[in-house]
């Protein structure tokens, strides 16, 4: 299912890159990234993308 969510707190490359590299731990291997807008395409429950997201410390929408 392929969803957008909007993550505050997220300003550069390196917070993509956390929050790319913390969703491919759980499976999440296609992300694309477009200011403070992430887009995936996964499985997964919404809710397990989203709690390792502020896992990182972002908040998410």
């Amino acid at each position: 299912m392929k969803t957008t969510l909007t993550i505050k707190g997220m300003h550069c490359k390196s917070c993509e890159t956390l929050i790319k590299d913390a969703l491919e731990d759980i499976g999440v291997t296609n992300t694309t990234f477009n200011k403070d807008q992430l887009t995936i395409d996964t499985d997964l429950p919404l809710e397990k993308v989203k709690q390792t997201i502020k896992d990182e410390g972002y908040e998410v929408n």
